[in-house]
């Protein structure tokens, strides 16, 4: 469930100026989303990618972002029992892949070219804390219609994701409560207190497990989950406060928590233990209110449930919390 600390419902539409251009034809379906590009545009992104996680032959951020940072070899917060505690008396108390072999089930990642029309999309609870349209986004998009109704979208001709919140289609063309943009090949946070698609004011595309990268055999960044409690403030590099309580020793937005270095991974099936290992070294970050220990997954057909619900062995009492930083208001 997401919260917000501030923002009136207004409406506004964005329909000339924003941060594409148009382009050509579009491409045919790729694996990882709608529609998938093939140009030569994308090629050279390809090449000239950094190293680090990438997606379509876009960088997930550059690999010195925060979100592909180690944190394995980070200290340990002072207050991390206690934090954990309250977690754990507060909701859901073991690992939970929020995806799997269902089709319907995880974030599903719209992946457009260069010839996609840019179309206007009007902003219906948080205009001041988004990024104007238009944006390439398909008349087919794959959008939740349901619940957080959240619309991912890559352009990956210009290496761009878009992630909008309470998103829908009507006579007037797409709306969504609010929306937010980054250019994957630099790392620039939103403003302070601007939310995004989740109340953190994070990303969700590139801290997501993906197929690609399972079937890599490694995730390369941390991966977001959501919290039954989270407090006041955020650690950067989250944006945004989103709290459901004033108590002591909770998590906040961009709490890093990771797995244990002690516990023991061989026990688990491949996509299982590939998971655990991600979250000894990159961990979790927070990102918002939902059901403890919730981590997010793209859709995607090598997922084995099988595998994954080997996870729900895993109690949040084998995580600690991770010293990255002070929690601002």
């Amino acid at each position: 469930m997401k919260r917000f600390t501030a923002g009136a419902a207004v409406i506004a539409l964005f329909s000339s100026v924003g941060v594409w251009s148009a382009g050509a034809a579009t491409d045919p379906l790729g694996s990882i989303g709608i529609v998938g590009p093939a140009d030569a545009g994308v090629q050279a992104v390809r090449q000239a990618a950094p190293p680090g996680p990438t997606l379509a032959g876009c960088p997930m951020f550059p690999a010195d972002a925060p979100f592909n940072q180690r944190v394995d070899s980070l200290p340990r917060a002072a207050n991390s029992d206690a934090i954990i505690a309250n977690i754990q008396a507060a909701g859901s108390r073991v690992l939970h892949p929020d995806f799997g072999e269902n089709p319907d089930y995880g974030l599903g990642i719209n992946v457009v070219g260069a010839g996609q029309p840019l179309v206007p999309i009007r902003y219906t609870h948080w205009p001041q804390e988004s990024d104007p349209g238009p944006y390439p986004i398909p008349d087919a998009a794959d959008y939740q219609h349901g619940g957080d109704q959240h619309l991912y979208l890559l352009d990956a001709a210009r290496c761009r994701i878009s992630e909008f919140y309470l998103t829908g289609r009507d006579g007037q063309g797409w709306y969504a409560a609010n929306g937010a943009s980054w250019d994957t090949k630099v790392w620039q946070p939103r403003p302070i207190r601007w939310t995004s698609s989740n109340a953190a004011g994070l990303p969700a595309i590139p801290l997501t497990a993906r197929c690609d990268e399972i079937e890599a055999g490694h995730i390369d960044h941390v991966i977001s989950t959501s919290m039954s409690v989270v407090g006041p403030g955020f650690i950067s590099p989250a944006s945004h406060s989103g709290p459901n309580s004033n108590a002591a020793n909770l998590p906040v937005n961009g709490t890093r928590l990771r797995l244990k270095a002690g516990f023991d991974t061989s026990g688990f099936p491949p996509q299982a233990k590939i998971l655990l290992e991600t979250f000894k070294t990159y961990g979790m970050i927070v990102a918002d209110i939902g059901v403890s220990w919730y981590f997010n997954g793209a859709k995607g057909s090598c997922w084995d449930d099988s595998q994954l619900t080997q996870l729900y062995r895993v109690p949040g009492t084998e995580f600690e919390v991770v010293d990255s930083g002070p929690t601002q208001q």
